[in-house]
């Protein structure tokens, strides 16, 4: 998996030409802030549920050492007292688990797991 593209073959030209007069070089351009926290939420999700970072990273489209960083983040994050407390029931027990799938259909599955709990957060502060 390709995680850049080449400028020329991706840009229009004007937009190449104006990009270069300020900047030569690799040039990093970060995701939306909302994906992000997408992200954020589905590694810790799983990591609650006992995955490990190697699945987690797999699921998440993610490397493991980013998986690890993300979990040290949050450790260090002082926790906010209105934070919900929920209990998330795991949609598969752990040993059920096929560590032979792609990492396509694993991300696919990460991203509904994530969907899922965002709808019970919701209907639990719904129902609050």
């Amino acid at each position: 998996m390709r995680n850049y593209a080449n400028a020329k073959d991706v840009l229009p030209e004007e937009l190449l030409v104006e990009i270069k007069k300020h900047f030569r070089g690799m040039l990093y351009i970060p995701t939306d802030d909302d994906q992000s926290e997408r992200r954020k939420k589905l590694v810790m999700a799983l990591n609650e549920h006992g995955l490990k970072a190697k699945e987690v990273a797999a699921i998440a489209g993610i490397s493991d050492r980013r998986v690890n960083q993300i979990i040290a983040e949050s450790r260090k994050a002082p926790q906010s007292q209105e934070r919900p407390k929920t209990r998330f029931e795991p949609i598969l027990p752990r040993e059920e688990a096929k560590p032979s799938l792609s990492s396509r259909t694993l991300r696919t599955c990460g991203q509904a797991l994530l969907d899922t709990l965002e709808r019970q957060n919701k209907n639990l502060s719904i129902g609050a």
